[in-house]
């Protein structure tokens, strides 16, 4: 088997808080904290931290070129659990929300390619 990293499959990056813990950042970088705590996927989190939905994007644009690159093949994408629980909870909407993916979770995320070539997640 052959291993391939991809950039756009990592962590999300916390701005102002990254390598803070949250009892920390609350503290020393509220701003950052009020930002990362908020309940709307548009706030960039400031320090150059990045926005749920741009999470999103990065995360669907690195399967978008997994899944063309290898069409009618199995693939494995190992990856985060923030970049996980971003793709989960895109694709089941009106799920229960996901609060925690555990480190070492498994997960199976099936890319279904639509008529139109888009990509529906579920």
């Amino acid at each position: 088997m052959k291993v391939l990293t991809d950039h756009d499959l990592r962590e999300r990056h916390l701005g102002d808080m990254q390598s803070l813990v949250y009892q920390e950042a609350s503290k020393l970088r509220p701003e950052a904290f009020k930002a990362f705590s908020s309940n709307r996927t548009d706030i960039d989190i400031p320090g150059g931290g990045e926005s749920l939905d741009k999470l999103y994007d990065r995360c669907t644009s690195a399967l978008q070129r997994i899944g063309d690159k290898h069409q009618g093949e199995r693939v494995v994408v190992v990856t985060h659990g923030g970049v996980i629980r971003s793709l989960y909870e895109r694709a089941r909407p009106s799920a229960r929300k996901v609060e925690k993916i555990l480190n070492t979770s498994a997960f199976r995320l099936v890319l279904h390619l639509i008529e139109y070539g888009g990509y529906f997640y579920g």
